[in-house]
């Protein structure tokens, strides 16, 4: 059931939301947030490119800090993964933003070689090398480059699930989460499952997540290891199967990625039914307060549900309760903090208290000079006290720092349709 708040706020558009209430600093996937760069690693001696999607908040937001998902086969899936991580967080929030780094292939056959296990009988790979660049190397140079959380997903598809399900084995400590999309677990006449049996019987208390689909294909391997791990995968391996039925081997990434995402991050979304069984604000802190401390990191708290939340309480003057919302997320949010002070700003300029909304901007501008979100709702707020040179200067600045930010187009087309309703000049072009 989707989320839902009373009548009145239903009535809002969702548009209208992501512009009154999220404010959502949306970054283009094109320039400035898919970086291509290289790393000369020592241990495969040679030169691995891969890209990294940076989330649509990473500049807006420079206290905060994001999980990491690396991709292997990260050419093939990356466009449809950084697209589906992008809906399923910023638009839709049922997830927090992540990182995407999508580690490029050489070639079909190095890609194959790396992928398989060192263990194999006839058809033995270099998959523990490749393991030792993703963690002595790789992962090391994103976590120097790019505020990453202590919390590291891998993902990969065929054999890159094969590879994914032997990092699990190999490393268990590497990543927290891990999923395996119709893995080639068949491999070596199912090598892999072997090596699982003998791996279980040594006990573990390492927590980590493991997830195994399976496509409308020949079992691949996959049932052999989901019946293995029914009987003796360790306690602490939080580990589910589906199976797509409706899907081919090469349709299966998606749902796969998408079904998995929502269990990681379950309870990230504050849906219809958990949002109507709380009380006040700190029934709300508590069910976000409860998400984190299952991963042990600190996630952005989605703004647009923040947005209703406010919105919905100022409707019902429950303005105690905003205010302990905004004391609750500075003790125990702080990275989310301007997120909420720039949903308060947005209410304050839909209810056209124009000073109480300009002086939000103000700490917003103050905090984070270079988001033009601040800038954006400043001009507004000016224009209503009909201080139109501020207004101006506020628009102007706002639009140089989207463009220059890559902002996504329909942003971009916002603030020049703002320009226009609120009467405000185009800035002349530099000469």
């Amino acid at each position: 059931m989707k989320f839902r708040l009373p009548l009145v706020l239903l009535a809002v558009p969702l548009f209208a939301l992501l512009i009154l209430f999220g404010t959502l600093p949306i970054q283009a996937q094109e320039p400035g947030t898919v970086i291509s760069t290289q790393l000369r690693s020592k241990i495969l001696g040679e030169t691995r490119s891969y890209r990294v999607h940076m989330p649509a908040t990473y500049r807006a937001f420079p206290t905060t800090r994001y999980p990491v998902l690396y991709m292997v086969d990260g050419d093939y899936n990356f466009h449809y993964v950084s697209g589906l991580l992008e809906q399923m967080s910023t638009i839709s929030e049922q997830i927090p933003e992540v990182i995407l780094v999508g580690i490029s292939d050489q070639g079909t056959t190095s890609y194959r070689r790396n992928m398989k296990p060192s263990l194999g009988k006839k058809d033995s790979g270099t998959a523990t090398q490749f393991l030792d660049f993703l963690e002595k190397e790789l992962i090391p140079k994103v976590e120097s480059q790019y505020r990453t959380a202590d919390f590291r997903m891998l993902a990969g598809h065929s054999l890159g699930g094969l590879f994914t399900v032997n990092a699990l084995l190999e490393r268990p400590a590497l990543f927290d989460a891990l999923i395996a999309i119709s893995p080639s677990l068949w491999w070596d006449n199912q090598a892999l499952v072997r090596h699982a049996k003998k791996a279980f019987r040594t006990p573990s208390t390492q927590k980590a997540y493991l997830y195994l689909t399976l496509a409308s294909e020949k079992e691949m391997g996959v049932k052999e290891m989901v019946k293995l791990l029914e009987k003796s995968a360790p306690p602490s391996l939080h580990w589910k199967f589906r199976h797509f039925t409706n899907e081919s081997h090469d349709s299966t990434g998606l749902p796969s990625l998408r079904w998995a995402f929502l269990d990681i991050f379950a309870g990230y979304e504050l849906t219809e039914e958990l949002y109507f069984q709380t009380k006040g604000a700190e029934d709300i802190l508590d069910h976000f307060q409860q998400v984190q401390k299952r991963h042990g990191v600190e996630f952005l708290l989605p703004p647009v549900i923040l947005g209703r939340i406010l919105y919905s309480y100022h409707r019902k003057d429950r303005l105690e309760e905003i205010a302990a919302l905004e004391s609750g997320i500075r003790k125990r949010f702080p990275a989310s903090l301007p997120v909420f002070q720039l949903a308060k700003a947005n209410l304050a300029l839909e209810t056209q208290d124009w000073q109480e909304a300009l002086s939000g901007y103000q700490s917003f501008i103050e905090a984070f000079p270079g988001s033009f979100e601040g800038y954006w709702g400043a001009a507004k707020a000016h224009h209503g006290l009909g201080e139109m040179e501020a207004a101006h200067q506020k628009m102007n600045r706002a639009q140089r720092l989207a463009t220059r930010g890559a902002a996504r187009r329909w942003r971009l087309n916002q603030l020049e349709a703002d320009r226009r309703s609120l009467n405000l000049a185009p800035e002349a072009p530099e000469q």
